[in-house]
């Protein structure tokens, strides 16, 4: 009786080890998850922003004089800077109060989308709004045929200090 006693304090003693080790992996696995999913999302919770402005770009550097892209549905902005319909004949203003320059990392995920009215990549006749990844068409749209970017504005989308994505402002 007393050799079964033993054993089974023994076995009891045993469950309580494994309970406890298969709760000390479950613990480590779930901090271990925990720790990787904030680590691969860390980008993902910085703030997206919008910028407005004039660009240039060389290799993976964009430089961005931003400004002010004011419209007729700025309504306060307007009375603020005291600007009349004459002002804005083709509906909108730039204000663009410091030249001062802006700089933002592009890379190969970042979207460039202009209008091609060119016809650099598309054909006559097709959808003139084009979208690419490609840094090289986008710098063949920006500078055209010089060394002086188009002086077009652009809407720059921005987390950290990445350019997510590129997109001319129409203007007429």
């Amino acid at each position: 009786m007393k050799i079964r006693s033993i054993n089974i304090r023994i076995m009891k003693h045993r469950k309580n080890r494994a309970a406890a080790f298969l709760f000390i992996a479950i613990f480590i696995g779930l901090i271990g998850s925990l720790v990787a999913f904030f680590l691969i999302n860390k980008d993902s919770k910085e703030e997206e922003k919008l910028y407005s402005g004039y660009i240039s770009f060389n290799n993976e550097t964009l430089a961005l004089d931003e400004f002010e892209f004011i419209t007729f549905e700025d309504k306060e902005r307007m009375k603020e800077l005291n600007l009349t319909d004459e002002y804005m004949p083709n509906g909108y203003y730039i204000y663009n109060e410091s030249e001062e320059l802006s700089y933002f990392e592009i890379n190969n995920e970042t979207e460039f989308t202009f209008f091609d009215l060119g016809n650099l990549f598309v054909k006559e006749g097709d959808d003139k709004k084009y979208t690419t990844t490609d840094k090289e068409e986008f710098r063949q749209f920006l500078y055209s045929s010089d060394d002086v970017p188009r002086r077009t504005p652009f809407w720059i989308k921005v987390r950290g200090n990445t350019v997510l994505s590129v997109t001319e402002q129409f203007v007429p």
